[in-house]
């Protein structure tokens, strides 16, 4: 009920997910790649005053990332954070790449996302 969505800047976007530990980004949402593009624009979904997620998405509905802090997740906030943007940019269709996470894959087929023909597999080595 004291969720509220707005535009927020690259630094803001910035400092939110370095704050996050153990979340793996692929270079392609990589926040210095995402920036180097100039066409994104970030969303931050905030408690009060506390940003608890967010969303950078291009204005061909490319989507960088989305995430949305644990305690808060399940309660329709990531839903509402991609409506925002979608209706703000006036997209008539979204897309994303994302590495292993079946929390996001289960969310994204909760929207009826559709995986595309073509899929690209992220090698890790481990160290």
């Amino acid at each position: 009920k004291n969720i509220h969505i707005k535009i927020i800047d690259i630094e803001e976007y910035e400092e939110y997910f370095s704050s996050k530990e153990n979340i793996h980004i692929p270079w392609q949402n990589d926040i210095d790649y995402i920036n180097s593009s100039k066409d994104y624009t970030y969303y931050g979904a905030y408690d009060k005053k506390q940003i608890i997620g967010c969303i950078s998405i291009n204005d061909k509905g490319r989507i960088g990332n989305l995430y949305v802090d644990k305690t808060y997740r399940l309660k329709g906030i990531a839903s509402n954070i991609l409506i925002e943007a979608i209706k703000n940019l006036n997209l008539d269709k979204v897309n994303i790449g994302f590495t292993n996470n079946a929390s996001l894959e289960g969310f994204l087929r909760k929207l009826n996302f559709n995986k595309q023909k073509i899929e690209q597999y992220e090698m890790y080595k481990v160290l």
